[in-house]
């Protein structure tokens, strides 16, 4: 029988990203960090983000039907740590970086090299991280780059 310490690192050894996610709720621009993400079908292109049940962002996601999924470089750590929470938004700011909006009404980061924007196709209500599948609306390539990792920070997450 394993133990919690033994699951715990086993399940860290899987790799992620570390991305923002953006969305809106009652028209206010909504951002944090994901680390749970995947791709899951090409045709029609698919995504899966899995987001905690209780957060603001699921709230924001379930309810706008649309999510802005930012990549960011792997230098850009301070850029992640600056996103555990939405602190601060106008309309042309959060947590202090530029954003517009897209046609989709999500706020995209203008300082993101990559952004994948999806519709919400489902959302499965089972667990504290709720799984949602996206399909791939808009891809934007500004700069490729090597995206960062938990692996490249002290943080941990999962298991």
């Amino acid at each position: 029988m394993s133990s919690i310490a033994q699951r715990r690192k086993i399940l860290r050894k899987i790799p992620y990203g570390l991305y923002i996610i953006t969305s809106r709720l009652a028209g206010n621009p909504v951002a944090t960090v994901v680390s749970f993400v995947t791709q899951t079908a090409l045709d029609p292109p698919l995504l899966i983000v899995a987001l905690r049940d209780q957060s603001i962002i699921y709230q924001a996601v379930e309810q706008h039907g649309y999510f802005g999924l930012h990549f960011i470089d792997r230098d850009r750590q301070q850029m992640i740590a600056d996103f555990f929470k939405t602190e601060n938004y106008n309309d042309q700011e959060i947590n202090g970086y530029r954003y517009v909006n897209s046609d989709n009404n999500l706020p995209l980061l203008a300082d993101s090299p990559m952004i994948i924007e999806a519709q919400v196709q489902e959302i499965i209500k089972v667990g504290d991280h709720r799984p949602i599948i996206g399909k791939v609306l808009t891809t934007h390539l500004r700069r490729d780059i090597e995206i960062l990792k938990m692996e490249h920070t002290n943080w941990h997450y999962g298991g």
